[in-house]
Order: structure tokens, then sequence, then C-alpha cells
């Protein structure tokens, strides 16, 4: 089993109790509903999920200077392609148990191959954000976005991607498939902690402070489902839909460890304060808040289809 850099995996530590874990009431933002009439079959060509798996809040300010790194620990590359499969199974499991026609993975993969779709190196991107210059204040973050094993991840819908460099693929995504086939790429951004970093400036004193509290959250804002219906004459119809906001969940899934995780130092001079956190994670908790969340979300997008589709 290949491991996550070291930086992003130093510790291993378990927080003990469990809470029982609370739902994400995943409501998608407002969209042409109409859009799903008479969809099927379906298509899954992929399943994107985005691990948040470092953040770092960095305030600069007058001399004064302060850095905070939260790093998710005791996660590990097996631990989220398997939960990615899971997440893409569920979605499976539910659009047929609503009545969808869902294609099968070999049949998606060809569709994929045949339209000349690339896809993401390995299944896995890893991109590790440190240090960099601030003005004021900034929060950057590390993450780890996973395609299943059976419907690999592709290249043009990666985390981040702009939309004009998808067009292209949205117009050939499902071409030769049937009439009404609808194609879903769904992406899922998941979260551990919110970060905050600020600056006060007066006549006495500068102060800067940074910091982060652990929280699991779905970032929905930063979710959201790529679909693609295929009209006459193997015509493209593409749409975009995500949720209406984010949505966190008190239940507690790690402990936190000052000084626990590496920080990028900052810049020597001044007031300057660097601190690297390690977020240790309740393996069975924080699994059983990833099921719950993408279980709540495939709901969410089912919920959407259906509605249309009459």
């Amino acid at each position: 089993m290949r491991y996550l850099p070291r930086r992003l995996t130093l510790l291993l530590v378990c927080a003990g109790a469990t809470a029982s874990a609370q739902t994400f009431p995943v409501k998608m933002a407002s969209h042409q509903s109409s859009y799903f009439r008479g969809v099927n079959p379906v298509v899954l060509p992929t399943y994107h999920v985005t691990f948040i798996v470092a953040q770092q809040a960095t305030a600069v300010g007058g001399g004064a200077k302060a850095r905070v790194t939260k790093v998710l620990t005791g996660v590990d590359e097996g631990m989220l392609r398997r939960l990615t499969d899971e997440a893409h199974a569920d979605l499976r499991a539910q659009l047929t148990a609503a009545g969808f026609q869902v294609v099968t993975d070999e049949q998606a993969r060809a569709m994929v191959a045949a339209n000349d779709i690339p896809l993401m190196t390995g299944n896995i991107e890893i991109v590790i954000v440190e240090g960099g210059i601030t003005l004021n204040k900034s929060i950057r973050q590390s993450y780890v976005t996973v395609g299943p094993t059976s419907a690999p991840a592709l290249a043009p819908y990666r985390y981040g991607a702009p939309y004009l460099g998808q067009i292209k693929f949205n117009n050939q995504l499902a071409k030769g498939q049937p009439q009404d086939t609808l194609a879903l790429i769904p992406h899922l951004v998941l979260d551990f902690a919110n970060m905050n970093a600020a600056t006060t400036q007066s006549t006495k004193k500068n102060v800067a402070t940074a910091g982060g509290t652990a929280v699991f959250s779905v970032r929905g804002v930063s979710s959201g489902i790529m679909t693609v219906k295929v009209l006459p004459r193997d015509r493209m119809f593409p749409a975009f839909i995500r949720p209406e906001r984010d949505y966190s969940v008190a239940t507690a899934f790690a402990r936190d460890i000052v000084g626990g995780a590496e920080a990028a130092p900052l810049s020597i001079g001044g007031s300057s304060i660097a601190r690297g956190d390690a977020i240790a994670i309740d393996r069975p908790a924080w699994e059983m808040l990833v099921r719950t969340a993408f279980k709540d979300y495939n709901a969410a997008i089912v919920a959407a289809v259906v509605k249309g589709r009459a």
C-alpha cells in the first residue's frame, strides 16, 4: 500500500470515544429541473472525491506575522481509494433503486475511450501547498483527488479546473450514446478544518493572528455535478449543478495535537509565529462521516434527477 507524502501522514492517533454521525442535509442550488426530463439510461464515467488534507492560514501586516498549519493525519492512499470506490458504487445503487438504468462500468470506460477523454495519471492527484507570499491574509489548501478503480478520474474535470477548458470535452463526452442518455460526473469535496487569519494595525501595536478548528465539512460550494444530456442528432447539452452551501457537523472525529505537524516557516524579522498542528483522526469516526457525506450527497443528486424526469 502506497502512503501519502510523509508530511501529510506523520501520526496515526485515535481520539477514543466517537459520537454518532449526524446527517448532511445537502440540497442542490437552483437549477432547471426540466433538464432531466425523460433521461435514461444514466452513465457514470467517473466520480471524483477531493479530500482536503492540510490547511495553512497566514496573516502578515505591519511587521507582525502569524501562520498556523493544520494537517490531517492517520489517512493513507489506500483508504481514500477504497472510500471513493464506495461512493461511486453507492450512487449507482441509489440511481438503480430510483428506477434508472445505469450502464456498466465497462460501457462507461468504452465511451470515455472512444471520445478521447483524458484520464488523470495514476487515478490520483496530490497537490501540496506550503509557504508562499501573503499580503494581509491567506488560506491555502493541500488536497488529494481520487477516482474510482472501475471508473478512473477524468483529467479535464480535476479539482479547480477552469470551465472553459472543459467545454470541448462536455461536447464530446457522451457521443455515440442513445438519445436522452445522461452522463453524470459528480465531484465531492470533503474538508476537516475551518481556518482563519487576521491582522490588526494601530499606532501602538501591530498584531497578526492565525488559527483553525477541526470540523468535518462537505464543501458544497466547491463540489458539484457536471451533467451531459444527449439530444437528437448526437448533440450534447451540458449543465452544472452544485449544493447550495457548505455543510458541517459537530461529530467528534479527531484530536488536535498542537505542534504535532510540520509547518512552512515564516520569514525572519518582526513578530513572527509559525506552528503546525496535527488533526489526528479517530479512524472509525472519520470513515463513518465520509460515508454519511457521500450517501447524503448522492441522495441529493438522485433527488434532483428524479424531480425533473417526469
